[in-house]
């Protein structure tokens, strides 16, 4: 059990690694449209959420089923609970399927007739 919460802690780490690479490096894109900058900020807001929670959880279960953390109900809704809501949440907020579809409209406004963007030529 304690090696699959472990598991998705490092999961979740490598994602938080790699989604900032790709933000870093298209950042310029990221600016130039208003729906792809709303999406990363749901999308980082909910990945911290998950690895606080998945942090929690681990030391959680590492203490044993007799531990403090696992015995205090308190942590479990501060920090398993809440986390997950609050991950949930931004995403009910800034919907990810309006703000993907409102970027493949950008890019459709963005292509000239020859099928070309406006950056390629």
């Amino acid at each position: 059990m304690v090696a699959g919460i472990i598991f998705q802690m490092v999961s979740i780490v490598v994602f938080e690694l790699l989604f900032c690479l790709v933000t870093f490096k298209a950042l310029p894109q990221i600016k130039a449209s208003r729906a792809l900058s709303l999406l990363c900020g749901p999308t980082t807001v909910s990945v911290a959420a998950i690895l606080v929670r998945s942090v929690y959880r681990t030391i959680e279960l590492l203490q044993g089923w007799r531990g403090y953390l696992i015995t205090r109900e308190r942590y479990f809704i501060a920090l398993d609970g809440a986390m997950i809501l609050g991950a949930l949440v931004v995403y009910n907020l800034l919907n990810p399927g309006e703000l993907l579809r409102k970027v493949g409209q950008e890019e459709v406004k963005n292509l000239t007739p020859g099928g070309r963007s406006d950056e390629e030529k």
